[in-house]
């Protein structure tokens, strides 16, 4: 799970999955996780307006499970962010700032202290909220995104959920893929050279 979505995920998010807090494992084999744990997983992942993936995300930061995500909680899993985006040579965000930010973006009712359903209420911010603290990629693509292109896309496909957009990326990539592999193949058949493209 390291490896996935390019390294995107923390150690401390993909140490916290195979705790099996967010939600326990199907797999028979103990610290494994099989299939349909990996689907559950990348459908909360993908589309984490869903109110199962803001279940799944809510006790993944919620580390004392007590129902309520605070300042110490999403520190824990920021500081590693911020160690990775310094490895990269990133500016980082102060942490401050970052609460600044998911306090006007949740608005929970208690400022700092963020329920499920602070998160059920914003449906539309919550999976940017988790993505923060979870994943590299979606913490980059969120601090660098183009709000014009936001919401061209958003104008393009209005019904389109996250997990829509996410499935027709995949498949342009995919396809883009198989058009690269079939031009190296026909290049060889040809009796050309493969150039490496």
């Amino acid at each position: 799970l390291l490896k996935y979505d390019g390294h995107a995920l923390s150690r401390r998010t993909v140490d916290r999955i195979f705790s099996e807090t967010p939600t326990k494992f199907t797999s028979t084999v103990p610290g494994k996780m099989g299939y349909e744990d990996f689907i559950r997983f990348l459908l909360c992942d993908q589309d984490r307006q869903t109110d199962r993936s803001m279940e799944y995300w809510f006790h993944m930061f919620d580390l004392d499970d007590d129902g309520c995500i605070r300042d110490h909680e999403m520190k824990y899993f920021y500081e590693e962010q911020a160690q990775r985006m310094e490895c990269l040579n990133y500016d980082t965000i102060p942490f401050a700032d970052i609460m600044c930010q998911m306090n006007d973006m949740i608005s929970p009712k208690s400022e700092g202290q963020f329920k499920l359903a602070d998160f059920k209420r914003r449906r539309k911010f919550a999976g940017t909220f988790f993505s923060l603290f979870s994943s590299l990629n979606k913490f980059l693509a969120f601090e660098h995104k183009d709000p014009f292109m936001v919401k061209q896309e958003m104008m393009d496909n209005p019904n389109f959920t996250d997990w829509d957009r996410w499935c027709a990326d995949e498949y342009l990539r995919l396809a883009a893929e198989e058009g690269e592999d079939d031009e190296a193949t026909r290049g060889i058949s040809d009796g050309g050279e493969d150039d490496g493209r």
